[in-house]
C-alpha cells in the first residue's frame, strides 16, 4: 500500500513537471538549453527545474556575470520563481529574445533590475497563480486518484507567489489584470495573452523597459492583434 501511494504521488510531481514545460513555443517542447555567451547568461526552451539548476549553478561559478538572455514560453512555476529571486538579489538586466510569456514573464521579466526586448520580441501575461483559469488549466489535467498532489501544489504556487511578489516589490495582480472584467479583454477568448505600457509596468512596479531601436512609447508597438493591450486606470487602481 505504501508503495503505491509513493508511486502515486511520483508519477503527479512527473505529470506536474511535463504539464508546467508544456508552451505554445516550438523550442519550449524541448529540452532546455542552457549556455553562457560573452558573459551573458543564456536560456533558450522551458524553465523547468532542470534548467533554473544549470542557470543557478553557472550563476554562482562567475559571479561576474549580471546579464540574462532568454527565449521562453513558461515552464515549472516554482523553479521559475527560484530564478526570479537570484535575478533580484543580484540585479540582473534581462534581454528578451524572441518571446517571454508564462512563468517567464511572471517571474523572470518584474524579477530583473532592467528590461530590454530585442527588435521584435515580445512580452505576455496569460495569468497567474491567484487566477481561476489558471489554476483550472491544472487541476483538469488531473489524473485520477491524484487530485490531492495537485490540489497541495497549487496551494503551494500561489503561497510562493505571494511571497515572490511581496519580495520584488511589484504588484501581483499584473499577471490578472487582462481577465478583470473592466480593464481586461482575455475572456473573450480571442487573444494569446495580453500586456501593458511602460507607463502601466511602472505603476505596477516594473520599471526600466526598452527595446532595441524605439523610443520608449514605441516599446510594445509591434505586438501583433492577437495580443490584447490593458489600460490601467490610476484612480481605478487607488481604489483596489
Amino acid at each position: 500500500m505504501l508503495y503505491k501511494c509513493l508511486a502515486k504521488t511520483c508519477l503527479a510531481i512527473a505529470t506536474l513537471a511535463t504539464l508546467s514545460a508544456c508552451s505554445s513555443g516550438p523550442e519550449d517542447k524541448l529540452e532546455a538549453n542552457v549556455f553562457i555567451d560573452n558573459n551573458t547568461l543564456v536560456l533558450h526552451g522551458s524553465a523547468d527545474k532542470a534548467a533554473v539548476q544549470s542557470l543557478l549553478s553557472l550563476a554562482n561559478n562567475n559571479p561576474e556575470i549580471k546579464h540574462f538572455r532568454v527565449r521562453s514560453a513558461g515552464g515549472d512555476p516554482m523553479a521559475a520563481m527560484n530564478w526570479g529571486y537570484h535575478l533580484f538579489k543580484h540585479e540582473f538586466s534581462l534581454e528578451v529574445e524572441g518571446y517571454c510569456l508564462d512563468s517567464c514573464a511572471n517571474y523572470f521579466f518584474p524579477a530583473a533590475y532592467e528590461r530590454i526586448l530585442q527588435k521584435n520580441a515580445i512580452v505576455a501575461w496569460s495569468g497567474g497563480a491567484k487566477h481561476e483559469n489558471w489554476v483550472y488549466q491544472w487541476q483538469s489535467y488531473s489524473l485520477p486518484g491524484m487530485r490531492s498532489v495537485v490540489s497541495h501544489y497549487l496551494n503551494a504556487s500561489l503561497r510562493r507567489e505571494i511571497r515572490f511578489y511581496q519580495r520584488i516589490m511589484v504588484y501581483q495582480k499584473l499577471t490578472m489584470f487582462g481577465f478583470d472584467s473592466h480593464v481586461g479583454c482575455m475572456e473573450s477568448g480571442e487573444y494569446r495573452g495580453f500586456y501593458y505600457t511602460v507607463a502601466d509596468l511602472l505603476m505596477l512596479g516594473v520599471g526600466r523597459v526598452s527595446r532595441e531601436g524605439v523610443s520608449w512609447d514605441k516599446t510594445f508597438s509591434h505586438y501583433p492583434s492577437d495580443y490584447c493591450l490593458v489600460k490601467l486606470d490610476p484612480v481605478e487602481m487607488l481604489k483596489r
